[in-house]
C-alpha cells in the first residue's frame, strides 16, 4: 500500500509546474500548426503548391529547425530565398528584397513561418471551394475531406496560438522589467511576434520558486488550476520486481549512498537483499523534470553489514526517468500509476479558458466574425438531466435561401474534462467546423453566381 507524505519540495509552487505546462503547450500548438500547414499529402502546402510541394518542403523544414532552436546552424542560399519569396506571393503576400538576410537570422524564422501559415490558411480555404464548385477530380478532390479536417484543426490552433502569444507578451513584460528577480530566466526562442519564450527551470530551490507566484495571474486558471506539482509517496511492502529494478538491474542511477555497497548488493540473491534493506521506500515524483527519486534505508543486520563492507548505514537514493518507468511498467506498476497521475498536460484550450474559472460563464463571436455574417455564443449550463455542458447557438444568414437561420446544440462536458480543460477542445472543434461549412457555402454561392 501507499501513503501520501505531502507535496514534493523539489517541485514546489504551481507556478513552477504551470509555467512548464504553458511552455509545453506553446511548443505543442506550434507543432500542430506546422503539421497542418506544411505536412505531407494533407497539409495546406500540398493543397496550395501542388506539384511544387517537394520544392518548398525542404526549405521550410530548415526554417522549422531554426524556429525551434535559435542556436541551430542553418543557412539559406539565394535560390532558397527566391523560393520562399515565390511562395509568399503565391499565398497573397509580398516577398522581401532582403529575404536571404532574414532567413539567415534564426530570430525571424517563426515570423516567416507564421506569415506562410496565415497565407496557406486563407488560400487553402479558397482552393477547397474552387475545386468543389468546379467538380475537379484531381488529387485535391481525393483528399478533400482530409483537407477540410486540416482547416478545422488549424482554425483551433490559430486561436490557441493567439491566446498563448498574449500570455507570452505579458510574461515577457514582467521578466524583462525585473531582471534582478528573474535573472536566471533563459530565452529559448521567440514566438511569431518576436516575443521571447523563457525557460525557468533554473529556479530550483524553494526560495527562488516563490518568485514565480507573480506569474500565476498571467498564466491563468488554464495552467495554474488542478496542475499536479508532484507528491512524496511512501511505498510499503516493496515487491521483488521493484527491488530488482532499483538495486539489482543497475537501471536506476544512484545519486546518494555508498556505490561500493550498491555493487555488493547487486551480487546478492533477492531473498538476502530483502534482509538488508527496509521494506519501504520514500518516492519523490517531479512532473517538471520527469524524474522520480527513491530513498531506501538500510537495516542493521550485522551479517549483512559485514557482507556489504558497509562502514555506515547511509540511505540509498536512486533516480529514474519517467521514460525508464514507462518502459518497465509491467514490473513497476505502482511507479507507473503515479507517473501517469503526476504528468503535465501539454495542451491549451485557448478561447475556452474562461470556463475553467467559471463553468457557467459564456463567450461569443467577435465583431469581426459577426461582420462576415456568422455569429455564435457558448454558455456553460446544466441540461434537464443535470448534465453539465456547453450550449452552443449559431446564428447566420443561409447563403442559399437568404433567410436568417439559428441552430442550437448542447455539448456534454465530462467532469474530468472540466478539471483538466482538454474536454473543452471539442466545443472549439464544433464551432470551427460550423464556421468552415458556412464560409464554404458562401463562397460556393458567389462562384456559382459568377457563371
Amino acid at each position: 500500500w501507499e501513503e501520501n507524505l505531502g507535496t514534493n519540495p523539489q517541485t514546489g509552487t504551481t507556478s513552477h509546474v504551470g509555467y512548464e505546462a504553458f511552455k509545453q503547450a506553446s511548443a505543442q500548438n506550434k507543432e500542430e500548426l506546422y503539421r497542418a500547414a506544411f505536412g505531407a499529402e494533407t497539409g495546406l502546402l500540398a493543397l496550395v503548391a501542388g506539384d511544387n510541394y517537394n520544392k518548398y518542403s525542404p526549405i521550410i523544414n530548415k526554417l522549422m529547425t531554426a524556429a525551434k532552436n535559435r542556436d541551430a546552424s542553418v543557412t539559406f542560399s539565394d535560390a532558397e530565398a527566391a523560393s520562399i519569396n515565390e511562395l509568399y506571393k503565391q499565398v497573397g503576400f509580398k516577398g522581401a528584397a532582403n529575404m536571404r538576410e532574414i532567413l539567415n537570422d534564426n530570430r525571424f524564422a517563426s515570423r516567416v513561418l507564421n506569415g506562410l501559415i496565415d497565407g496557406l490558411y486563407t488560400k487553402g480555404r479558397e482552393s477547397l471551394v474552387n475545386h468543389r464548385v468546379a467538380g475537379n477530380q484531381s488529387g485535391v478532390t481525393k483528399h478533400r475531406d482530409a483537407f477540410n479536417k486540416t482547416i478545422v484543426a488549424m482554425e483551433q490552433s490559430l486561436k490557441t496560438e493567439e491566446a498563448l502569444e498574449q500570455k507570452q507578451k505579458k510574461i515577457h513584460e514582467i521578466i524583462s522589467s525585473d531582471r534582478t528577480t528573474y535573472g536566471k530566466a533563459k530565452i529559448i526562442g521567440l514566438n511569431s511576434a518576436g516575443i521571447p519564450i523563457y525557460d525557468l527551470s533554473a529556479y530550483n530551490n524553494d526560495a527562488e520558486r516563490g518568485r514565480l507566484t507573480h506569474l500565476d495571474p498571467l498564466l491563468g486558471a488554464e495552467f495554474t488550476t488542478n496542475r499536479p506539482t508532484g507528491d512524496v509517496i511512501k511505498f510499503n511492502k516493496l515487491s521483488d520486481a521493484e527491488l530488482y529494478n532499483l538495486v539489482s538491474s543497475g537501471s536506476a542511477g544512484l545519486i546518494s549512498g555508498d556505490s561500493k555497497v550498491l555493487e555488493n548488493m547487486k551480487n546478492l540473491p533477492l531473498s538476502e537483499l530483502k534482509t538488508l534493506l527496509a521494506d519501504e521506500a520514500v518516492v519523490h515524483f517531479d512532473p517538471v523534470s520527469k524524474k522520480v527519486v527513491v530513498k531506501i534505508n538500510m537495516t542493521s543486520d550485522a551479517t549483512g553489514e559485514k557482507k556489504l563492507n558497509a562502514t555506515d548505514k547511509q540511505p540509498l537514493m536512486f533516480e529514474l526517468n519517467y521514460e525508464d518507468i514507462e518502459s518497465r511498467k509491467s514490473s513497476l506498476p505502482r511507479f507507473n500509476e503515479y507517473i501517469q497521475k503526476y504528468q503535465i498536460t501539454k495542451g491549451s484550450i485557448g478561447m475556452m479558458e474562461p470556463f475553467l474559472a467559471n463553468p457557467t460563464t459564456s463567450i461569443s463571436s467577435s465583431s469581426a466574425e459577426e461582420a462576415l455574417g456568422f455569429s455564435y455564443s457558448a454558455a456553460g449550463t446544466y441540461n434537464s438531466d443535470g448534465v453539465y455542458g456547453i450550449n452552443l447557438t449559431f446564428d447566420y444568414r443561409n447563403p442559399q435561401t437568404g433567410k436568417q437561420t439559428q441552430i442550437s446544440k448542447f455539448v456534454p462536458i465530462k467532469a474530468s474534462g472540466r478539471d483538466g480543460g482538454q474536454e473543452y477542445n471539442k466545443v472549439t472543434d464544433i464551432i470551427n467546423e460550423y464556421r468552415l461549412q458556412y464560409d464554404q457555402a458562401v463562397k460556393a454561392v458567389e462562384l456559382n453566381n459568377r457563371k
